[in-house]
């Protein structure tokens, strides 16, 4: 059975800075499933990994990218 959930990807706003992550992400439908990362790639990699650990089956995710 897949699942599909809508991940938002947005710019962290501090690019400057290297100890701060470029993207962060989240999903509106499942509040405990959100990550972060140097990438957009990374960001949703690491959501999608967060969603499969929440709901233990197979997760599409479609993707926005806020501006």
């Amino acid at each position: 059975m897949k699942s599909q959930y809508l991940v938002i990807v947005h710019g962290s706003g501090w690019v400057d800075l290297e100890s701060v992550p470029a993207y962060w992400t989240e999903v509106p439908a499942h509040a405990a499933c959100a990550s972060e990362g140097a990438t957009t790639d990374e960001a949703v990699a690491l959501t999608r990994a967060s969603l499969r650990r929440w709901m233990r089956d197979d997760v599409d995710v479609d993707v926005f990218i806020a501006g």
